[in-house]
């Protein structure tokens, strides 16, 4: 008879869901370790959607889906990815500049500069 390993039973256990007190203490580590501590997110709403970033004013909201948050990874990687969304948003307003809407050359540029300063290391 074969019996699964430890580690193979590990991902069969149903994990706990990251709580929305883990994401936002993610989201400020962040703000203080990869983007100088400007607040760049406001808070953060979960539904059964899509994640994404709702611009309140000068302010975001960070959506995510709650079909992620079993996975602490995927949760993480959403959230730097939205704070750079959110980044270049806020920018963009203080200067009065048009909006780069999507991943253009600024957020891939952005996302080179998280990856080279160790953001998603254990990540991907």
């Amino acid at each position: 008879m074969i019996t699964p390993s430890a580690s193979k039973l590990a991902d069969l256990e149903p994990r706990k869901q990251v709580t929305k007190h883990q994401m936002l203490c993610w989201i400020r580590a962040y703000e203080k370790r990869y983007f100088g501590g400007e607040r760049l997110a406001l808070g953060i709403e979960v539904k059964p959607a899509l994640p994404q970033m709702a611009c309140l004013g000068l302010f975001s909201i960070i959506e995510i889906s709650d079909d992620v948050l079993r996975s602490e990874k995927v949760v993480r990687i959403l959230l730097l990815h939205e704070l750079v969304h959110s980044k270049l948003f806020l920018q963009s307003c203080k200067r009065d500049e048009k909006v780069e809407r999507g991943h253009g050359r600024t957020f891939r540029a952005e996302i080179k500069r998280l990856i080279s300063r160790g953001a998603y290391e254990g990540l991907l």
